[in-house]
Formats: C-alpha cells, sequence, structure tokens
C-alpha cells in the first residue's frame, strides 16, 4: 500500500475532533471501562485500541513537527533511511493537491511497531529524552488540571511508564494473532488496563507540554494580544492568497453570468465567515466570562478561510 492511501485511510477513520486531541480517545476507553470492567472482550479491544491511539497521537505529533519547522524534517532523513523508506510519485502528486501535508507524508513513512522504536525516534528529531524529561513536567501537570496523572500513590515513574507502554505493544501483538492468543492465554486485568491506560495519557500529555515548552513556545506566541496580532497577519495573507485564487478563477469565465455569480459567492462566504466567527465565541461565554473570545474569533476566521484555500486548489488546480 502507497504512503498516501495509508495516511488518506488512517485520517478518514479519525473522527475531526479526535483529529484534534486524540489523547480524548484514552479518556473514553477510561470512562467505558468503568461500566464494563467484566467484559473480557471488551477489554482486548481497550488494549488494542490505546496502542492505536498512541501510534496516532504520534503520527500527528511528528507531522505537525515536520510541517512546524523544516529542521525536524532534516533531522528525519537518517530515520527514513534506515528505514529503506521510499515516497512514490503518486505521494507527491497527493501533497500538491492538499489532500495531506508534507509532515504527513514523512510521519506516516515512519516506523511505530514498538514504543521503543517511538521514543527514539522522538529523541532523534527533536532532542528530547522523553523518559528522562517525563519527571521535569510535574508541576505543568498541576497547571493544566492534569494532576490525576502524577498522585503521592501513583508518582511519575519511568521505569512503571516504559514497562507498561512495553506490555501493551506485546499485549496487541498477541491479541492481533488468534494462535498466538490461544497458546499464551493470557489473563487481561482490569486494575492493570486502567494502569494501562492512565501511563498512555502520561505519556500522550507529557509529549504535549514538553513539545509546548522546548520548541513551539520559542516561536508560537503565548499572550492573547500577541495571538491576536499573529492571526491578523495570517488572516491577511490568506486574504492575499485567496485574491489570487480568485483571478486565476475568473480568467476561465466566459459569460457575465459566470462573474456574477462568482462575485455573489465570494460575497457570501465573507459573510459567513464573519458570522460563523462571532457565533462561535458566543458559544462560550456561560461557561467562563475570562475565556479569550476574540483571539477565537480570528482563529476560526483563518481556519476557515484555510479550508475554503485547501478547497479552491484542490478543485480548480
Amino acid at each position: 500500500m502507497k504512503i498516501s492511501d495509508k495516511i488518506k485511510k488512517s485520517k478518514s477513520n479519525i473522527k475531526e475532533f479526535d483529529r484534534l486531541n486524540i489523547t480524548s480517545q484514552l479518556h473514553n476507553f477510561y470512562e467505558k471501562l468503568l461500566e464494563r470492567k467484566e467484559d473480557k472482550t471488551f477489554l482486548s479491544i481497550v488494549i488494542v485500541n490505546i496502542v492505536s491511539a498512541n501510534e496516532s497521537f504520534f503520527k500527528e505529533t511528528f507531522a505537525a513537527l515536520f510541517d512546524f519547522d523544516s529542521v525536524y524534517i532534516e533531522k528525519s532523513k537518517n530515520i527514513l533511511k534506515r528505514y529503506g523508506s521510499r515516497i512514490d510519485v503518486e505521494d507527491i502528486f497527493s501533497i500538491t493537491k492538499s489532500y495531506f501535508s508534507l509532515g504527513d507524508l514523512i510521519a506516516y513513512s515512519l516506523k511505530y511497531s514498538s514504543i521503543e522504536s517511538i521514543l527514539k525516534n522522538f529523541k532523534e528529531i527533536t532532542d528530547i529524552d522523553f523518559l528522562n524529561s517525563v519527571k521535569s513536567i510535574e508541576s505543568s501537570l498541576i497547571d493544566y488540571e492534569l494532576d490525576y496523572l502524577s498522585t503521592p500513590e501513583r508518582p511519575i515513574d519511568k521505569n512503571r511508564i516504559i514497562t507498561n507502554l512495553k506490555e501493551i505493544y506485546e499485549l496487541r501483538n498477541i491479541i492481533c494473532h488468534d494462535f498466538l492468543s490461544s497458546t499464551h492465554k493470557i489473563e487481561l486485568d482490569y486494575d492493570k488496563i486502567i494502569d494501562y491506560i492512565l501511563d498512555s495519557l502520561l505519556l500522550q500529555e507529557a509529549i504535549t507540554i514538553l513539545l509546548s515548552d522546548k520548541i513551539y513556545s520559542l516561536k508560537i506566541p503565548l499572550e492573547e494580544n500577541d495571538i491576536i496580532e499573529d492571526n491578523k497577519n495570517k488572516i491577511k495573507k490568506c486574504q492575499k492568497e485567496l485574491n489570487v485564487l480568485y483571478k486565476e478563477i475568473k480568467d476561465t469565465f466566459n459569460s457575465k453570468d459566470q462573474f456574477s455569480n462568482f462575485e455573489q459567492n465570494e460575497k457570501m462566504f465573507n459573510q459567513f465567515v464573519d458570522s460563523d466567527s462571532q457565533h462561535f465565541g458566543y458559544w462560550f461565554r456561560d461557561f467562563d466570562e475570562t475565556f479569550p473570545f476574540a483571539s477565537m474569533f480570528y482563529e476560526h476566521k483563518l481556519m476557515l478561510m484555510e479550508e475554503r484555500i485547501n478547497f479552491l486548489k484542490k478543485h480548480f488546480d
């Protein structure tokens, strides 16, 4: 299967919300386990899905890194050579059509067969040693209200974390091969699976925090006013790109009706973007009056404009 086909299949199986927050899948499994702790079949399904969630998390994480800064693409070259990964012409064609990004293509070319190889690649790409850095995010867990992942009864222990993560992969491999499953006669324990979920949550949250602190925060604005200004500048760039696309499309017209219809469409789109972005912020007003509505307005507007650009490129290039 071509890498481009793998990407399309994988992304089609990830719900839009979960694509933005794959970690939410683990929370869902945790909640469902409380109701089905005696269901052995479900316990097996959870094991497989924990591994799947971790793999999806790292694919999206690596893709975001590669798209964020080309320096991480450079660092991935040796890894790709080790794996003997090859990029097909169709894969490149899919990028030009905006089916997925260059970051996606590289991320899905990596191997995710074991947690050891994943963390090794993560260290090689980011220079962050997860196991030796995880303890440093303890205070951040409190700041982000994730302190349930590190308690006096269950403190951050890198040896326990890596042991649990390795065991999940081993169990997944056994479960996914019936002949191995019957040979090993595995016994799935509810409490142990909860332990697996908690350490997988810790893995994903810690990786997110470490990347935010050591990489993204160096280039991405964090203060509200800076975020707004940054998004305003991005919106201006998007508008310029849209104007270029609009001109290219109009150059193909040969009737007044086409021009008239297109101008009406452009006007309606602009009205929709402003209206939808405005209402998007209002949805949260009852929850917390201090919520950053202004930045959400611009972030949502930017997202809608980027989606239109991708749509036009896909259908009119």
